[in-house]
């Protein structure tokens, strides 16, 4: 019997070996301490010990960190010669983040021996304090925070570079999965059972057993398996689900619209597949196959309550259609259908043709601050608006890609009825230039046509109505809330006024707007600059008339 103690400061350690083994740019420091015993039998060495690591701290190639002040781990291992056996017969690592035991696991052999490698493990951690380790080593987000503590079963074995993972059970309290600028997702209890095999030589993988069961998340009879050959990759799979939207909206709240939210409980099966050139895995959306009948009891986006809503939605070749439906939104009507085709680059979801998108919605401050104010600059800053607006589409385009906004286009003619708002700054100082009262049946815009295109907003003209009269505007709205319009008031340059129902042809006195969509303003210097050219220009043709 030998025994031994040990002392290793890692970061020296690496320093020295780093010429001759690859870290991949990770970097360790922490001292380790240890002191054990051996035992030399025959061919047989066995080990048993016990080490402290104070301090360790990893660091990756992106300079996330993760610490561990001190760290505890008693082990006995042994090893066979002949077969060039590594057993771990008990290791068990106790630290801040918890406690990780390996028992009996065959680490290493020889490529003759039929006996299959194998790894059991078993873990009782706080997800919080482990959550700065798994970031680093699997590229999660750093700045999301997971909390929890979780108790799991693994079982890993390996032959013929086939690898079979499974746990019995691995059951996580209080989880909590929170992102910065999103809703948290949390579920009180979480269990999850699988059995996946993987063959890394062949890039396969066969998920035969999954299992998720939480209150609001149930995943069940789940199969999902890819195969490698002759350099393509085929995806097959189905999922058999049932969830709470509320929970999912959280957990999915990255990836979806800042404001959208889902509600209602539903079973779904969701089925897919996908053929690729295995050198290309990004071509699998491309050619995906998929299928799906998705709903929901209400939502919300952007100021907009929908209804009980039916999505039909089927994918084939990297064509993804959603059928045509129509549903209640703000007690009106919106109907839609669209499709996107993923082998574009950026995919783009657009509607099939003319369709009359919103019938009779009501809006309310909500839509006004999401959308209204990129309509038309009275919006900005108003309260207690409500009307009902309508809104005919010729053409709707929008890139899937987040960082593609200035590329939406929208084509189409809106206007609304029963208009009414408070607080507008801009309205206030037109209501003041015409001398008129906000009309408390309420105003109305005319139907116009827009253009949205490269993250600009265009019309012509756009009238609308405050009583009896007509005040126009004229220009272009910018989506990062540049200004670029003018306003026509119901005055001709000679004085007379214009009604609706007394219009003329001669030229109005327009507005110039300054500033922004946050903050819009008449220009007085721009008007009295306009006022002034058009007087030496209405000179200009007198004097040309008397001339000729």
């Amino acid at each position: 019997m030998l025994q031994y103690t040990a002392e290793l400061d890692l970061e020296k350690l690496q320093n020295e070996i780093g010429q001759f083994a690859n870290f991949g740019q990770y970097r360790m420091a922490g001292l380790v301490r240890e002191q054990g015993k051996l035992n030399i039998k025959e061919d047989k060495i066995t080990a048993d010990g016990a080490a402290t690591i104070q301090n360790l701290r990893l660091t990756s190639p992106e300079g996330l960190t993760a610490s561990e002040k001190m760290a505890q781990i008693d082990f006995a291992t042994s090893y066979q010669a002949k077969e060039k056996l590594i057993t771990l017969t008990s290791v068990r690592t106790v630290a801040d983040f918890g406690r990780i035991d390996i028992n009996n696991s065959l680490i290493s052999r020889a490529p003759d021996t039929k006996e299959p490698l194998r790894l059991n493990a078993s873990a009782d951690v706080d997800l919080n304090k482990l959550y700065p380790f798994a970031a680093i080593f699997a590229s999660l987000p750093p700045d999301m925070k997971l909390e929890g503590t979780a108790k799991s079963n693994l079982n890993l074995t390996s032959k013929d570079n086939t690898y079979k993972v499974s746990t019995d059970l691995t059951s996580i309290k209080n989880l909590k999965l929170t992102s910065p600028g999103k809703e948290p997702f949390s579920q009180e209890n979480v269990d999850v059972t699988f059995d996946v095999e993987l063959n890394p030589l062949d890039k396969t993988i066969d998920v035969k057993e999954f299992e998720l069961t939480s209150p609001q998340i149930k995943i069940h009879k789940t199969r999902i398996s890819q195969t490698t050959q002759n350099g393509k990759t085929k995806l097959r799979g189905q999922l058999d689900c049932e969830y709470d939207w509320a929970a999912v909206s959280s957990l999915a709240s990255a990836f979806m619209p800042q404001d959208l939210k889902l509600y209602g409980k539903r079973a779904d099966t969701i089925n897919f597949s996908s053929e690729y050139l295995s050198a290309h895995p990004d071509k699998l959306l491309e050619n995906l196959n998929s299928e799906a009948k998705i709903g929901f009891e209400k939502a919300e986006y952007m100021g907009l309550d929908f209804g009980p809503t039916e999505l039909d939605i089927q994918v084939q070749n990297g064509l993804m259609q959603i059928a045509p439906f129509s549903t209640v939104v703000n007690n009106g009507k919106l109907n839609f259908n669209a499709s996107a085709d993923f082998k574009q680059k950026p995919a783009v979801f657009k509607t099939a043709g003319p369709v009359q998108i919103a019938e009779n919605i009501q809006i309310n401050d909500r839509t006004t601050k999401k959308l209204l104010m990129y309509l038309n600059p009275v919006f900005a800053n108003a309260v207690n608006v409500s009307g009902i607006l309508n809104f005919n589409c010729e053409k709707l385009a929008i890139p899937l890609a987040s960082q593609q906004k200035n590329k939406i286009e929208a084509l189409g003619t809106v206007s609304i009825e029963k208009l009414k708002l408070q607080a507008s700054d801009l309205l206030g100082q037109i209501l003041s230039a015409i001398g008129a009262d906000q009309p408390a049946q309420g105003m109305t815009i005319r139907p116009t046509k827009f253009a949205l295109q490269n993250g600009y907003l265009r019309y012509d003209d756009m009238q609308m109505d405050i009583g009896q009269t007509p005040v126009n505007f004229q220009g272009v709205i910018g989506l990062d809330k540049s200004l670029n319009m003018r306003v026509l008031l119901p005055y001709t340059a000679g004085g007379r006024s214009v009604r609706t129902d007394r219009q003329t042809s001669e030229q109005r006195v327009a507005l110039p707007l300054k500033g922004t969509l946050d903050k819009p303003e008449i220009d007085l210097g721009r008007l009295l600059e306009d006022q002034l050219k058009q007087q030496l220009e209405q000179k200009l043709r007198e004097s040309l008339q008397d001339l000729f």
